[in-house]
This record gives structure tokens, C-alpha cells and sequence, in this order.
């Protein structure tokens, strides 16, 4: 189930994948170390295991011990910053797409803001929050105390 929503995340994440390009262009897909935590809804999630593709676009996945994932595209950011978490319809700008599974749901975090402290080409530090959008029927919930801190 894990490798299933893993997928999943990893999916909805890439189609933000080609519309834009970032300095890292190593064309890798890399373990990741570090953190990814936040609270959806009465959900917490905590990323047990995390991937970053670094071709274009940096696209990182995650999972957790129940099986809920969290994936990020971050598009055409070069630099550390505040930036908007966008709906598929946005697509020019510096922006991030994001998707959540968990408690048997899908969403997308399409309104919000992630505020990167550190954005290199290993690293990404900064913490979020936003609304995550119910797929298929699913409620609104909110993302806060989101913290990121991965290597790659």
C-alpha cells in the first residue's frame, strides 16, 4: 500500500515536472535525508522515506509509516523565498504544486504559501502552510506546522 501512494504522489507531483527548469540539471534520482513534517487536518504527517529527482524541475516524494505520502514540485525557483503553492491552471512563475494522501483520501495543497530559507543544490529549509483541496469528493483541510529540511 506504501509503494502504491508513494506512486501516486509521485504522479501528481510530476505534472507540474514540465513546465519549467531549475540550475540543477543533474538529471538524478536521489535518497534524501532529513525532515518533512506537517498537520493535515487532525492528520500528522511525518515523511519516513523521501526521493528527489533532480531533471528539470526538483520534484521530491515522500511517505510515511501509514502509508500517506506528500509529494513537491517546486517550478522555476532558483533562490530561497516565499512562494505560492499553485493549482494545475497556474503556469508561469515561480510556484510549488503539491499533493497529499492520507486517511484514504487525495488532495492537492493548491492554496498557501512555502517560505524557503535555504534553496541550493543540495538542500531545501523552510516551513509552510496552505489549504489542501479534496479530490473525489474529500473535504478541505487545512496544512499547518509544515517544516522541511531535506539533502539530496
Amino acid at each position: 500500500m506504501r509503494l502504491a501512494i508513494t506512486v501516486c504522489i509521485a504522479i501528481v507531483a510530476a505534472f507540474g515536472a514540465c513546465d519549467g527548469d531549475s540550475s540543477n540539471g543533474d538529471n538524478a534520482i536521489r535518497q534524501t535525508t532529513g525532515t518533512l513534517t506537517a498537520t493535515v487536518g487532525t492528520m500528522t504527517y511525518s515523511a519516513t522515506s523521501m526521493t528527489m529527482l533532480t531533471s528539470g524541475d526538483l520534484i521530491l516524494t515522500t511517505s510515511d509509516s501509514t502509508g500517506g505520502g506528500l509529494g513537491f514540485t517546486f517550478l522555476e525557483i532558483t533562490s530561497a523565498g516565499a512562494y505560492p503553492f499553485a493549482a494545475r491552471s497556474v503556469t508561469t512563475g515561480a510556484r510549488v504544486r503539491s499533493g497529499f494522501s492520507g486517511g484514504g483520501e487525495q488532495y492537492n495543497i493548491e492554496m498557501g504559501t512555502i517560505t524557503l530559507t535555504t534553496f541550493s543544490n543540495d538542500r531545501i529549509v523552510g516551513t509552510f502552510v496552505g489549504t489542501a483541496r479534496g479530490l473525489f469528493g474529500a473535504a478541505d483541510l487545512a496544512v499547518t506546522n509544515g517544516v522541511i529540511d531535506v539533502r539530496y
